[in-house]
């Protein structure tokens, strides 16, 4: 059986937690009046180092691709990831002729595709740029 009392208890909940929202929501807004300088200059300098982020990634993998050297200048290196790539047809009836399951397991699968050679998945290697904590040129 319910009990009225906690769904007492829990309108009263519901009604203070749409009261306090309301206060945090006005809080909210008058710090961002109050702030709005400093918060445009965090966005700028967020988007600042995005771009710079983005230019250093490009040019780490044209780095590495002509040196193949995954330690770069800054402390910034080069990770490989294998992509699985394929066929989603192609995967599942290969799963199927192999009594492996009624769907694909993608991850089984992927696992499989990478130490057994299957002519309809390419298996791709992925550079990323790693960046450290802190950037040092030395």
């Amino acid at each position: 059986m319910i009990n009225k009392e906690n769904i007492e208890k829990l309108n009263k909940l519901q009604e203070r937690y749409l009261d306090l929202s309301e206060v945090y929501k006005g809080n909210e807004q008058d710090f961002r009046n109050r702030n709005k300088e400093l918060i445009e200059r965090i966005k700028e300098i967020s988007d600042n180092i995005t771009e710079l982020k983005e230019e250093l990634k490009i040019e780490g993998l044209e780095e590495y691709k002509e040196t193949t050297n995954k330690k770069l200048t800054g402390g910034l290196s080069i990770r490989v990831n294998k992509s699985v790539e394929y066929d989603q047809e192609e995967a599942f009836s290969w799963a199927m002729s192999h009594k492996m399951c009624l769907s694909l397991d993608k991850t089984k699968f992927k696992k499989i595709a990478k130490v057994q050679e299957l002519e309809f998945v390419d298996i791709i290697d992925k550079e990323i740029v790693c960046f450290p904590k802190e950037l040092k040129l030395d």
